[in-house]
């Protein structure tokens, strides 16, 4: 079996691969849509509904950063960005959004930010 480390991935916006990035997290999620019935036996029954997908992650924080300002740009105008995750095995590559963009600065160290990405239409930057 092969192994990927985790440093390994790469997460690129656009072109600009974002090397400031630290730990990268892809949430896997859906809904759960009841189908329980008078013939479940008692016993509450799901089925899968809709996916909900997003890629999350931490970044050092650099305003001349490519891809750092056009994360920062999708958050402030909702537009899409394209992004590609180097993941063997998945594809979360494409047009997604940026939903959160929160800077933290920290008293006694660098200044990061936490991004979610969630995919989305359109065209991307």
């Amino acid at each position: 079996m092969a192994h990927k480390l985790g440093h390994e991935t790469t997460i690129s916006i656009g072109s600009n691969q974002l090397k400031l990035s630290r730990d990268i997290t892809v949430n896997q999620g859906g809904s759960e849509v009841d189908v329980t019935s008078r013939n479940s036996g008692g016993v509450k029954q799901v089925v899968l509904g809709l996916k909900d997908l997003s890629i999350s992650f931490q970044a050092i924080y650099d305003a001349s950063d490519s891809a750092i300002t056009a994360l920062q740009g999708s958050y402030d105008d909702g537009k899409p960005v394209s992004v590609t995750l180097s993941d063997p095995t998945l594809d979360y590559n494409g047009s997604w959004v940026c939903t959160q963009f929160n800077v933290n600065e920290p008293i006694d160290g660098v200044v990061t930010v936490d991004v979610t990405l969630k995919p989305t239409v359109g065209t991307s930057s």
